[in-house]
């Protein structure tokens, strides 16, 4: 059977059309059978269109395990329907990530975080830690290609330390930072567009742990919404953290040793966060799974080697 991209966000736009989000990162845009079934005659521009309950419906939408959407509680759509008969709108790397600000992206296979250099520095605190550590500072580039410092308003470009030494990139170009290591290169517009590679939201999955029917969400940045996992952070039952230290614990003759076995995380909602928590008892990291089993319980978080041992997926 042949598997279509499932919408994980549905919005009504004035027009009353649907505005589409799909877990391939896909956004789209649909009319609804009420609206289909009028006719070309009647489009979202025509003047009759709120003759026919253009502005005065909300749309009561809910969205199914397998993808299919049900508006006002009869209104069907199959996950096939929704991807075929919808048209996708196309955006540019900066609309998307505008769009989705926690995406998880790579580049070359590592995770890394982006920023499209521009006089407004946007609230990522890697960004300002490299202008704080004077990895990054602010120039003005001249027509014959000189550099100077500045911070006043004839600012346009900024200057990276990188691996190969510095490098000056102007407004419109991509800074990469790596999270691996911290180190930072510079992307053209068009390099970003062709390397970065930004990873599909994950979705909630129905699979088997020793032979018993349990739900699992492979952990990522943007949490599915309407589900077990956003009522688990609503309920305060995980949480985001950022692994920042080792434990010191001390030692039988009064010495402190560093046991590295046992990490100290920090609460943080922040672009640093690296760390799944659960009720301060499992830790999980991106790509990890976590795993509920039928009785509601958050039960264990299964690495991505343990999940392909243990996990036995429903197709």
């Amino acid at each position: 059977m042949e598997k279509f991209p499932k919408i994980v966000k549905v919005t009504q736009t004035s027009n009353q059309m649907l505005r589409l989000e799909f877990d391939n990162l896909d956004l789209h845009l649909m009319h609804p059978h009420l609206m289909a079934g009028m006719g070309s005659s009647i489009q979202p521009h025509h003047k009759l269109f709120g003759l026919f309950g253009g502005s005065a419906q909300t749309y009561q939408i809910k969205i199914e395990k397998d993808g299919s959407l049900i508006l006002n509680d009869f209104d069907v759509y199959s996950a096939e329907e929704l991807w075929k008969n919808s048209e996708k709108i196309t955006e540019t790397l900066e609309e998307k990530l505008r769009r989705l600000p926690l995406i998880e992206i790579k580049y070359q296979g590592e995770e890394v975080m982006v920023w499209k250099i521009s006089e407004e520095i946007p609230q990522f605190v890697w960004i300002h830690k490299a202008f704080e550590q004077n990895k990054v500072w602010w120039v003005e580039k001249k027509p014959d290609g000189s550099t100077r410092k500045t911070e006043s308003n004839r600012k346009n470009a900024i200057g990276i330390k990188t691996e190969k030494g510095t490098v000056y990139g102007e407004f419109g170009k991509y800074l990469v930072r790596r999270r691996a290591d911290d180190s930072l290169l510079l992307m053209t517009e068009k390099q970003a567009e062709k390397d970065l590679e930004l990873i599909g939201r994950t979705q909630i999955m129905n699979a088997k742990l020793n032979g018993k029917a349990v739900e699992v969400w492979q952990i990522g940045r943007e949490n599915p919404e309407d589900s077990w996992v956003k009522s688990a952070f609503d309920q305060k039952k995980i949480w985001w953290a950022e692994e920042i230290a080792t434990n010191f614990s001390e030692n039988t003759d009064g010495s402190w040793i560093d046991d590295k076995t046992k990490p100290v995380y920090r609460i943080t909602n922040s672009d640093k966060a690296d760390t799944l928590v659960v009720e301060d008892k499992l830790h999980g990291k991106f790509g990890d799974y976590l795993v509920k089993d039928p009785s509601d319980n958050i039960a264990r978080i299964l690495t991505k080697e343990q999940a392909k041992k243990e996990l036995e997926f429903d197709n």
